[in-house]
C-alpha cells in the first residue's frame, strides 16, 4: 500500500531544518517521528483543504450512488433534486460521478461545480411556474441583435 505522505522527517528537524520541513509541507503530507513514537502530520492548509473537499464531494456522490435517484430528494443537501424528475436525476449523479475523478485529479474543481450549478439551477427553474413559462415563451427575434466581431 502506497504511503500518503510525501516524506518522513524527524520531528527534530521542525527545529533543525525548518525549510526543508515547510518546504516538503507545501507539496504534501510530511510524517513527522518523535522518539517517543508519537507521529505528527504536517501540511499547507490549501493541500488541507484541497483535501478535505474531496473527501466531502466524494461522501455526496457516494451517497447518491446508493440510493435510488426517486429518493435524492431525501440526502441532506439534496432537497433541491426534488423538482426533477428521476431520469433526470439519474443524469445528475452520472454526471457528478463523472466529474469527481478529474477534480480530485487535477485539484481543480471549476468544472465540477458548474455542472452541479447548472444542474441547481434547471431545478429552481423546474421548481418556479414563472420562471419555467419565460424560459420556454416564444421570443420576438425582430428584437434581436446580430453579433459581429470588432
Amino acid at each position: 500500500m502506497k504511503t500518503p505522505y510525501l516524506t518522513t522527517r524527524s520531528k527534530s528537524d521542525v527545529a533543525h531544518k525548518p525549510n526543508d520541513v515547510f518546504a516538503a509541507a507545501k507539496r504534501g503530507y510530511v510524517l513527522l517521528r518523535e522518539r517517543s513514537g508519537e507521529n505528527f502530520v504536517i501540511v499547507s492548509e490549501a493541500i488541507y483543504q484541497q483535501d478535505l473537499r474531496g473527501q466531502v464531494e466524494a461522501a455526496q456522490v457516494l451517497a447518491l450512488a446508493q440510493v435510488s435517484p426517486d429518493q435524492f430528494s431525501t440526502l441532506p443537501g439534496y432537497a433541491w433534486t426534488e423538482a426533477l424528475s428521476v431520469a433526470e436525476r439519474a443524469n445528475l449523479r452520472n454526471a457528478l460521478i463523472l466529474g469527481l475523478r478529474p477534480a480530485l485529479e487535477a485539484g481543480s474543481w471549476d468544472a465540477y461545480d458548474r455542472a452541479l450549478e447548472s444542474w441547481q439551477a434547471t431545478a429552481d427553474a423546474l421548481s418556479n411556474p414563472e420562471l419555467t413559462a419565460e424560459l420556454l415563451a416564444d421570443w420576438d427575434e425582430a428584437d434581436e441583435l446580430a453579433l459581429c466581431r470588432p
